[in-house]
């Protein structure tokens, strides 16, 4: 018996070692269509025999060349046979190739195998042109590597990367065919998605819809690991700037996404120094009204911030992140943009903001203020500024509303500060509301001014000569400011200023007059004294003024042996 089995062996391996030496001297000529299948069966049982491969890693086999050359031969095919589907496309769809791919990956047998699928997934994206996606077996297959792939990586973070890359290139297809997102939703119990509607009640609905792919996303763009992050985040954004109602009604009422983004301002404004002493000198000069210059760049990169300090390179960071919000809002659904403006509102200015700009401890408030200011400065989207001035003028908000978190009754509290007996709060408050004004928000422009006007029974009448109106609102306005800061009792010294602005003025559109007169931000806000001390503040001139004026002061001063001359407030 035991000579037999020797025998077998024996012709098992020289058929074997005559096959393999055959191969090399008189490869086997194959169509496309059988290499195909060879290259698919080898792959296939790699995955099976688990006590050969259990031990190997994916890399050291053939495994990536086999599915690198299946699509190569794809490729080929579809050049060839144009808009035709080739014999190669009609097996792999047939024989559902890509899902059991996915389950192959999912074996993990030999180990790395998921991370080959992924690869494989990649290429198949971005190398094929036809329209895969539609195809059931292919978007089945696809939705299944999504949340077996997040399952996997959760177990084997090393393998993240070509997940998130994979997820990249799909959303890459979807931002040439929007139409393909609606894929991608999942809806099992057939709820009726409406934006403008009401979502039924969770508790009526046995399976909520979801948009796995986004979730996905969403998860690793709010990360740490800043290449997954950067990945995440540009798949995700073309996720949310589809215009569909479908996407926008699962995206505001059955997905984590807007909170999520909030969650992560929340989570980067926590790594901010609390007061200015804390500070380095370079995130109080980024800090500075003259270096505040917005940057639509959203994009973060630890390597271009490198030899700045830690607490400016978070700093940056925030600021980066606050764009990307700022760059969907401008870019999704309004009705995207309202539920994340509500969200920044509730879950990052409400519960991490107000508290801080409360602070009785006037070093905590002050660089608050200055964070404040400069968020208000990187955005673009109405919506966000919209929120944030709301925000920040609330009035009206009681001691019930404000323990449901529903407003923050900042508003008094800010613009008496204006007039502090502390020159640096002053300063700040002041610097604040005026880049409020400089935003052309409807709510703060009311809150701040026409609500005073109003009350003075100031109101100016839009008809009539452009000039006359023009005039009106100069001296509605200047029936605000403060006698001790008026420099005389009637409008003369007003009337050369205004006959030099008044070409200007006319060539502006209404309501464009009343921001033309920003420049009364003071007597806006009833202040007294408050900027004639400010203008005169040595202590402020190395936290307000333009590197470039200290510097031209420092050298006078050393040249001179006079002293520097303090430049006047921005304000």
């Amino acid at each position: 018996r035991v000579l037999r089995c020797s025998r077998w062996l024996h012709a098992v391996m020289w058929k074997n070692f005559i096959n393999a030496v055959s191969e090399v001297i008189a490869p086997t000529v194959r169509s496309p269509l059988e290499e195909f299948q060879h290259r698919w069966q080898l792959i296939t049982d790699m995955s099976w025999k688990t006590d050969e491969f259990q031990s190997a890693m994916a890399k050291e086999t053939d495994m990536p060349e086999h599915f690198a050359e299946m699509v190569n031969l794809l490729v080929a095919e579809e050049q060839s046979a144009a808009d035709e589907t080739g014999p190669c496309m009609e097996f792999m769809l047939r024989h559902d190739v890509l899902k059991t791919a996915v389950v192959v990956g999912s074996n993990e047998c030999p180990k790395g195998s998921m991370r080959e699928v992924f690869k494989f997934f990649s290429l198949l994206l971005r190398r094929t042109k036809q329209a895969l996606i539609p195809h059931v077996k292919v978007h089945a297959a696809i939705k299944k590597l999504i949340t077996s792939g997040l399952s996997h990586v959760k177990k084997q973070p090393k393998d993240a990367a070509k997940y998130v890359r994979c997820l990249r290139d799909l959303c890459l297809r979807i931002g040439h065919d929007t139409s393909l997102v609606d894929f991608f939703i999942e809806n099992p119990s057939g709820v009726v998605l409406d934006p403008s509607g009401t979502p039924p009640p969770s508790a009526a609905v046995q399976a909520l819809p979801s948009f796995p792919l986004l979730s996905a996303l969403i998860s690793f763009a709010v990360g740490d690991e800043e290449a997954l992050a950067l990945d995440a985040c540009e798949a995700a954004l073309v996720c949310l700037t589809v215009r569909s109602a479908v996407v926008t009604a699962v995206v505001v009422d059955y997905t984590d996404t807007c909170n999520a983004l909030a969650d992560r301002l929340m989570t980067l404004f926590a790594t901010l120094p609390l007061q200015g002493d804390e500070a380095s000198p370079a995130t109080l000069q980024r800090l500075s009204p003259a270096r505040v210059q917005r940057n639509a760049d959203w994009v973060f990169r630890s390597k271009d911030v490198a030899h700045l300090p830690k607490d400016t390179q978070a700093l940056e960071c925030l600021l980066c992140w606050l764009r990307y919000c700022d760059t969907i809002a401008n870019a999704a659904d309004p009705l995207v943009a309202k539920a994340l403006a509500h969200s920044i509102t509730v879950r990052f200015l409400r519960p991490c903001v107000a508290p801080r700009l409360q602070q009785p401890l006037e070093t905590i408030s002050v660089m608050t203020t200055d964070y404040v200011t400069i968020l208000i400065s990187e955005l673009s989207a109405q919506i966000l500024v919209g929120g944030i001035v709301s925000f920040l003028v609330e009035d009206d908000a009681d001691a019930v509303a404000l323990s449901q978190g529903q407003g923050s009754g900042l508003g008094p509290v800010l613009l008496a500060r204006c007039d502090d007996m502390s020159d640096e709060v002053s300063a700040a408050n002041l610097l604040l509301f005026w880049r409020i004004l400089a935003t052309h928000n409807e709510d703060g422009f009311f809150s701040l001014v026409l609500r005073h006007m109003k009350e003075k029974d100031l109101p100016v009448e839009v008809e009539g000569d452009e000039i006359v109106l023009t005039q009106r609102l100069v001296e509605s306005l200047l029936c605000l400011v403060p006698p001790n800061l008026k420099s005389g009792e009637d409008l003369d010294s007003y009337r050369e200023y205004f006959a030099d602005t008044q070409e200007q003025a006319l060539s502006q559109a209404f309501p464009s007059h009343f921001f033309f007169f920003l420049d009364f931000l003071p007597t806006l806000l009833s202040l007294s004294s408050a900027l004639a001390q400010l203008s005169t503040s040595p202590r402020l001139a190395s936290r307000y003024e333009p590197a470039s004026v200290l510097a031209a002061n420092g050298t006078a001063q050393a040249n001179t042996g006079a002293p520097a001359k303090t430049a006047q407030h921005p304000c």
